[in-house]
């Protein structure tokens, strides 16, 4: 019957001390990592706090199931004392560190008590700091001191991420927003507007991106360029739109030259592939007219001549259908920018593209990889007959949008099996021209 009361017993403290209310983070290591020395550490009275929260931090955070219980019942620095005496820091340090160890461990009365720590002192940063173990549990109590300590600017980036736990809370939610929306309304320095905006991002991503294109077109020079980046952490798809913006603008040919990205990195990631696109090339072509540095009409040009198309099926719910009704767009789009001569030319280009699909959607791959080869082909004749005097032509820049995405449709479509007539046929030939070349050299 004992061993039974004590088996209740360890399941119920288990339940209640095992799961943390908090995380608490190693940074430092002591110089003696032993339980004895950690435990004596703890139980020395006169140990500094600085010895005493690390021998605590580790021996929790590498020890909890072990040593949970003899934790619990030495953690116990249980009082505050009067702020003028001389060991009010250390007792009070000692105090927190015990509660955040005791969170950790799951005891929920360290809730409580760590608030009381965070009433009993006048230092906003630490009040600010002790507050984000609180959050983490869930409890949010202490908007009004996160909130103010935003709006001070001594505090305010201490208080960017507690602001930001706060918006966990659909109670602060929308104030949240509006306090940092305002700051990126207000800000006129980029780096801080950083800060900001990684906060506000993890709560509304639209918003962010609306805010910061709106800084985006307020700054200017290197401000701007250091908007530039963030924007392409949050909303990539939308560069090239923001560097044709830029360009025209920009004086500077240096800063100039950063909105346009090099071809090898945007093949290595750097850059978005986005600008893979033909309204971005078209751009290129037309801002070569008008640029004056010499270095960057260099870059224009050697992007051009180096990039490939971006290719659609490297995401993989796209279908080839999808991709047969993508290159008809480019059809249109290279038509558009008179890189491709002939409307007639044009519909007959579409009109292969239709009957792939048709095939395709009838069950017949091969056929529809058929079709997609005779439109690579066509494409290919007519761009490489520059002496042909008919109005069909195909400019670099057409040839390219279309001769490689039917190229990425035809690498996901089955290849056609070799004719074995034809192998022992070209073998037969072989023999033979070995049998001559042999005869003749007798």
């Amino acid at each position: 019957m004992k061993s039974i009361i004590v088996l209740i017993f360890f399941i119920c403290f288990s339940n209640i001390y095992s799961q943390s209310l908090w995380n608490i983070q190693i940074t430092v290591t002591p110089k003696d990592t032993s339980l004895e020395y950690l435990k004596s550490v703890i139980l020395n009275e006169y140990s500094s706090q600085f010895d005493y929260e690390i021998a605590a931090f580790y021996l929790a955070y590498h020890h909890k199931d072990s040593e949970l219980q003899w934790l619990l019942s030495n953690l116990n620095t249980n009082r505050i004392y009067d702020k003028s005496t001389p060991i009010f820091i250390m007792k009070y340090q000692k105090f927190v560190t015990d509660q955040i160890v005791r969170g950790y461990l799951g005891d929920q009365s360290a809730i409580s008590l760590l608030q009381v720590a965070i009433d009993s002192t006048d230092y906003i940063k630490y009040k600010v700091i002790l507050d984000r173990y609180l959050t983490e549990a869930r409890i949010y109590n202490n908007f009004d001191l996160i909130k103010n300590a935003f709006l001070d600017s001594n505090y305010r980036v201490y208080s960017l991420q507690g602001l930001r736990t706060y918006a966990n809370n659909l109670q602060y939610r929308s104030e949240v927003i509006s306090l940092l929306s305002e700051a990126i309304i207000n800000s006129t320095n980029a780096n801080e507007l950083s800060n900001y905006t990684y906060s506000l991002y993890w709560i509304d991503r639209d918003l962010t991106v609306e805010l910061l294109d709106q800084k985006f077109q307020e700054f200017s020079g290197w401000d701007r360029q250091s908007l530039f980046i963030d924007l392409y952490k949050f909303d990539p798809i939308n560069q090239p739109r923001r560097s044709m913006w830029a360009i025209p603008l920009e004086p500077d040919e240096n800063l100039r030259a950063y909105y346009i990205p090099f071809y090898p990195s945007i093949e290595s990631g750097i850059y978005p592939k986005v600008y893979l696109q033909p309204y971005w090339i078209n751009f290129l072509k037309s801002w070569y007219q008008t640029e004056s540095s010499a270095s960057i009409k260099d870059d224009i040009i050697w992007f051009i001549y180096d990039f490939k198309p971006l290719s659609i099926n490297t995401d993989s719910s796209i279908t080839i259908i999808d991709q047969i009704e993508y290159l008809k767009l480019q059809v249109d789009s290279v038509l558009n920018y008179t890189w491709l001569g002939d409307l007639t030319f044009s519909n007959e280009l579409k009109n292969i593209l239709t009957t792939a699909k048709t095939n395709l959607q009838n069950g017949d791959s091969l056929a529809c990889r058929s079709e997609v080869k005779s439109f690579q082909d066509s494409v290919d004749f007519v761009y490489k007959d520059s002496l042909n005097a008919d109005p069909r032509f195909v400019a670099i820049e057409g040839w390219k949008f279309l001769y490689w995405n039917a190229q990425y449709i035809l690498d996901r479509l089955p290849e056609p099996p070799a004719n074995p007539n034809l192998v022992v046929s070209l073998k037969k030939q072989s023999w033979q021209s070995n049998t001559s070349q042999q005869c003749n050299v007798l």
